[in-house]
């Protein structure tokens, strides 16, 4: 169902068990990032930075991309084991805090330009 611009973006993901996004093509995909900041274990497939920030079977699951019966069957062990899923709900709220917050991406890229002007 395609539910047109939302506002309520936050407590939708909020609602879910679990958040998945399995495109074929991505970049860092905001999405990924905000349902980890709201402590659901995200379903990503393997392209762009989704298999960086999603730690497969820590943070969530990561398939390949256009393999749906992969996803499915993440999609299902999640929902067959909700402590576990929780649990890596949990950490990927911890990982998105540590790596991914505006003060720890703004950090990186003073580290990063740091290295550069020291070269």
């Amino acid at each position: 169902e395609l539910l047109g611009s939302r506002g309520d973006v936050p407590d939708l993901i909020a609602a879910c068990d679990a958040f998945a996004l399995l495109s074929e093509a991505e970049a860092l995909p905001m999405s990924i990032l905000e349902a980890m900041a709201l402590g659901r274990p995200v379903v990503t497939s393997d392209v762009g930075g989704a298999g960086e920030a999603v730690v497969d079977g820590e943070t969530g699951i990561v398939v390949p991309p256009g393999d749906t019966d992969a996803a499915a069957a993440a999609l299902g062990k999640l929902a067959g084991d909700p402590t576990a899923a929780q649990a890596m709900g949990e950490r990927g709220r911890k990982r998105q805090r540590e790596r991914f917050d505006g003060e720890a991406m703004v950090g990186g890229y003073w580290r990063a330009l740091a290295e550069v002007a020291r070269r």
